[in-house]
C-alpha cells in the first residue's frame, strides 16, 4: 500500500522516519530503498546507535581488501548517497597500530561535498602517552559551517593539526577537544583575518598564550570564545602559580575589536589558577561566563597544602569594563569581591544589567538525582574513581547556595539596578560536571524569550 503512494508523498513520509525505520524501509524493496537511503544518509549518527547501518555501508565500500575490485555502479551509488549527507556525528575508536582502518573510514567524508555539520570524536582504546595523531578528512566540504573534532578523554594532539579547519573559508563554529601546543610544530601561513569563523571553543586544550594568539588571527571577526580547561595534577607542580593575564592580552591583540562573548574557566585540581586579572583589556566583551575562582579564592575549600597564588588583582582588572551580562556559579555570592564590584558598579562595570547564578541543586532530592545521574553516565563507566562522590563530597565541591546569602545578594543587585537570574541545574544536563557544557551566556536570554 505504501508503494502505491506518489513519490512525493513517500519522500515526505521518509523525512519523518527514525533511522531504525529508514533501515527497515531500505531493505524492503527497490522503490522504498530509493527514498529511504537518501534520508538515512542525510543525517548520519554513528555512536553504536540505530544509524550504524549507514556507516556499515560506508565501511563496506571503504574497508575493502586490496584484492577486491570496486564495481563502478556501486561506487557511483555510494558517492551519490554521500552527496546527500548534510550532518555527520560519529565517534570512532582510536588505536595507533590500527590507525589505517580509521583513516580509510574517514576517507568517506571526502565525498560528502554538501556536508554542513561535522562532529568527529575519537575514543582511545588504550592509554597512549607518545602523542596522538588526529585523522581528518583530506577534503572538507565548502558548505561546512559547524564542526567539532578531538578526543573524548585525555589526549595530546597538536592544535596545528586543525589548521585546515582554522583556514576553512565558510566555517562559522568550531569546537576542539584535548588539543595542545606542540613546540616541534612550526607555524606557517598564519591567518590574517581571512576566515568567517564566528565562534571558537577550546575544551580541555593545553594551549599557550602565543599559540592562542596565532589561532585567533585566522578569523576575520571572531565574536564568541570559550576557554574551558581542567588540568590534572600531573600537568603542573604543586607550587606553580599561573597568571592568566597573558591569555587576555593575546585575545585582545587578535580579536579585541570583534569579541562580544567569553567563557573562561581555567583551573586544575591541585592548585586553583586564580585570579584572572587582565579582563579589563577586553573592552568590547558584553557577555562573560567565568568560574568564581577567577574572581576570588574561596579559602574554605582551598587545599592549604598549596599556597594561595600571590597575584596582584585590582578590582578594576577583573571584569571587562563594558560588560552587560555576567554568568557565574553561586559560590561567588558568598565571596566579598563580587559584592565590592557591585558596590563600585558605576566605576568598574557601569553597563552591567544582569547577573546569572547557576544553582547546582535546590534540595537533598535534587542532590541525590545528580549523584545517580553522574554514576550512570559514560564518563563514570570509563573512570569510576573519578566520580566516586557521596552527598558530603558533592556538597563540599558544589555547595548549594545559602538562602540567607542569596536574599542579601539579591538586595545588593536591586540596589544597583542589576537583574539577578537563577538557573537550577538538573540531573539530565549535568552541565556542572563538564567543561564548556551548557548554553553560552550570550544564548540564555534568547532561550528564555522563546
Amino acid at each position: 500500500m505504501l508503494c502505491d503512494l506518489p513519490n512525493e508523498v513517500i519522500a515526505i513520509i521518509a523525512s519523518f522516519c527514525q533511522p531504525a525505520d529508514l533501515c527497515a524501509l531500505s531493505w524492503s524493496c527497490k522503490l522504498l530503498y530509493s527514498h529511504a537511503s537518501p534520508a538515512l544518509y542525510r543525517h548520519i549518527v554513528f555512536k553504536n546507535g540505530p544509524a550504524e547501518y549507514a556507516m556499515s555501508e560506508l565501511s563496506r565500500f571503504m574497508l575493502i581488501n586490496d584484492n577486491t575490485e570496486r564495481h563502478p555502479p556501486e561506487e557511483s551509488r555510494r558517492r551519490g548517497l554521500l552527496r546527500q549527507t548534510r550532518s555527520l556525528d560519529i565517534s570512532l575508536p582510536w588505536y595507533e597500530p590500527d590507525s589505517w582502518q580509521t583513516r580509510r573510514t574517514i576517507g568517506a567524508i571526502n565525498d560528502m561535498v554538501n556536508l554542513r555539520h561535522m562532529s568527529l570524536i575519537y575514543v582511545e582504546e588504550e592509554d597512549y602517552m607518545n602523542g596522538h595523531d588526529l585523522p581528518l578528512p583530506s577534503v572538507l566540504a565548502e558548505t561546512l559551517t559547524t564542526c567539532t573534532v578531538g578526543f573524548k578523554d585525555w589526549a595530546n594532539w597538536s592544535i596545528w593539526k586543525a589548521t585546515c579547519l582554522f583556514k576553512h573559508p565558510s566555517l562559522r563554529q568550531l569546537e576542539l577537544h584535548w588539543a595542545a601546543s606542540a613546540v616541534n610544530d612550526a607555524v606557517v601561513d598564519v591567518g590574517c583575518g581571512s576566515t568567517r569563523l564566528e565562534s571558537l571553543a577550546l575544551i580541555d586544550c593545553l594551549i599557550t598564550p602565543d599559540d592562542l594568539y596565532q589561532v585567533l588571527r585566522y578569523p576575520r571577526a571572531l565574536q564568541y570564545l570559550t576557554l574551558a580547561t581542567d588540568f590534572n595534577d600531573k600537568d603542573m607542580y604543586g607550587d606553580e602559580q599561573v597568571n592568566c593575564a597573558d591569555y587576555f592580552t593575546s585575545i585582545q591583540r587578535a580579536s579585541g575589536k570583534s569579541l562580544q562573548g567569553l567563557r573562561f574557566d581555567v583551573t586544575h585540581w591541585g592548585n586553583i589558577i586564580v585570579p584572572a586579572p587582565g579582563m579589563h583589556e577586553l573592552r568590547d566583551v558584553l557577555y562573560l561566563e567565568v568560574a568564581p575562582d577567577h574572581i576570588e579564592v574561596d579559602k574554605q575549600v582551598l587545599n592549604f597544602q598549596t599556597p594561595i597564588p600571590d597575584i596582584d588583582c585590582p578590582l578594576e582588572q577583573l571584569l571587562p569594563p563594558n560588560l552587560e551580562v555576567l554568568k557565574i556559579t553561586p559560590a561567588a555570592s558568598d565571596l566579598p569581591t563580587l559584592w565590592s564590584i557591585l558596590d563600585r558598579k558605576s566605576e568598574i562595570v557601569p553597563h552591567l544589567r544582569k547577573v546569572i547564578l547557576t544553582l547546582h541543586y535546590r534540595n537533598r532530592v535534587m542532590k541525590k538525582e545528580l549523584i545517580a545521574a553522574l554514576r550512570g553516565s559514560d564518563d563514570y563507566e570509563n573512570d569510576p574513581d573519578l566520580f566516586e562522590l557521596d552527598e558530603e563530597d558533592l556538597e563540599r565541591i558544589y555547595p548549594c547556595a545559602r538562602k540567607r546569602v542569596l536574599r542579601a545578594f539579591r538586595g545588593c543587585c536591586e540596589k544597583q539596578r542589576v537583574e539577578l537570574m537563577l538557573i537550577h541545574e538538573d540531573s539530565k544536563r549535568k552541565e556542572i560536571f563538564k567543561e564548556g557544557a551548557g548554553p553560552p551566556v550570550w544564548e540564555i536570554e534568547d532561550q528564555f524569550k522563546q
